[in-house]
């Protein structure tokens, strides 16, 4: 049982290495339009001796025919490829089957993590499925639930449904019960949702218009992959990476954003619409990657203000 393997990233390096291990790895096809994020996989593909084919969306359909040809795997694993698969590949021998970190059809997209976290949901899970020409929208092979577990971030998410895809990955090539059709399910078209990679306004934070409990949560929905949430100080645009809540009374009113206590010992503290206050753990600034202490010992003082990117 071979599987070739279509990624664009280096996180899907546990799963190739398992793949390895177990001599099932028959190659890897990445996509050249990442390369700062596929230099580690090319180089340990050379060291061992594994095929290597890098492609970009218009080369895709000749060296991924070729690659298929050559290699003739069982059948194709795709983890976080960007290029889009010509339907007349997918509609013959071997089956794609595409990995996606959402209970499909909810949160089809290429970001489903940032956005399950930003929404706040209480569960998610592994989707694998076979793909057509729709993204997202094939016949479901396996699907398991994991519950989201508070404030954490995209990355240890990420990581944790890593851990899952593996798993079923490991099912499905067990006496080839991929192939057992009776245990597959179409998707519920009126169920579906679709959420679109975010851009500036859905990464900044609105102090005006969000509670303390949506401000957590897009900061760890921006956390590792956008670096922070985004919002400005002092005139600079800036990245809140962690904040934590704060049991604090306070007795004045204050414009969402504007920071009620800081010093070098306990930091900076933030109120936000609802009254609730948040500490600032993490933030990226020009001046570099600092936390809410070194923030305070720096001359952040109260009374200064958090302020959107507009």
């Amino acid at each position: 049982m071979k599987v070739l393997v279509l990624t664009g990233s280096r996180v899907a390096m546990p799963m190739i290495h398992g793949l390895h291990q177990s001599g099932r790895l028959a190659g890897i096809v990445v996509s050249a339009n990442s390369p700062e994020d596929t230099h580690e996989l090319a180089a340990w593909a050379g060291s061992c001796n594994i095929p290597y084919v890098s492609v970009l969306p218009e080369t895709l359909e000749a060296k991924l025919g070729e690659a298929l040809a050559g290699l003739a795997p069982d059948l194709v694993w795709v983890y976080t490829f960007s290029c889009k698969i010509p339907a007349a590949l997918l509609s013959g021998q071997p089956y794609f089957y595409n990995v996606h970190f959402s209970l499909l059809p909810a949160y089809r997209g290429p970001a489903p993590v940032f956005w399950q976290i930003r929404n706040g949901e209480a569960v998610t899970g592994v989707t694998v499925h076979r793909m057509n020409e729709r993204y997202d929208a094939g016949t479901i092979i396996r699907q398991v639930e994991i519950p989201l577990i508070p404030g954490e971030t995209a990355g240890i998410l990420s990581a944790r449904l890593d851990q899952v895809a593996q798993e079923i990955l490991k099912e499905l090539l067990t006496d080839d019960s991929y192939k057992e059709q009776g245990s597959w399910r179409e998707q519920d078209e009126e169920k579906a949702s679709y959420y679109s990679r975010p851009g500036t306004a859905q990464l900044s934070i609105d102090w005006n218009g969000s509670t303390a409990q949506e401000i957590e949560n897009l900061v760890n929905a921006c956390n590792p992959v956008y670096q922070g949430a985004l919002t400005k100080l002092r005139g600079q645009a800036v990245r809140i990476a962690e904040v934590a809540f704060a049991d604090m009374n306070v007795p004045e009113a204050y414009p969402p954003g504007t920071i009620v206590y800081a010093d070098q010992p306990y930091g900076i503290f933030v109120i936000c619409r609802d009254g609730k206050v948040l500490r600032i753990n993490i933030i990226h600034m020009q001046e570099g990657t600092v936390t809410g202490f070194k923030l305070a010992a720096m001359g952040v003082t109260a009374g200064e203000r958090f302020g959107d990117l507009s």
